[in-house]
């Protein structure tokens, strides 16, 4: 029989006094604290493994970012960025 506040009962056959499961009950929340734990534990290895996923993403970004710099050096230097131009008096005299 169930009690109200959904306990299983059961009356015990040596005695007239009814056992409420609460061994059944200490089971079943052991029970679920462990699975519980398992859960939590499955939960913290994917995170970490996430966060070491985007650890190397930024690594690698860093790296694009790194070449992308030296890239631009070069070109810089290859196309004259910071010298002073040199016909500059001419063109202003144009316009």
């Amino acid at each position: 029989m169930f009690s109200p506040g959904g306990w299983f009962m059961r009356r015990d056959p040596n005695s007239n006094s009814i056992n409420t499961g609460t061994r059944d009950y200490e089971h079943v929340t052991a029970s679920i604290y462990i699975s519980t734990t398992a859960f939590n534990e499955v939960v913290i290895e994917e995170r970490e493994q996430g966060i070491q996923e985007i650890q190397n993403q930024i690594g690698e970004v860093n790296e694009i970012f790194k070449d992308l710099a030296v890239l631009v050096h070069e070109q810089g230097a290859i196309i004259g960025i910071g010298k002073p131009p040199r016909k500059m008096e001419a063109a202003s005299y144009v316009l």
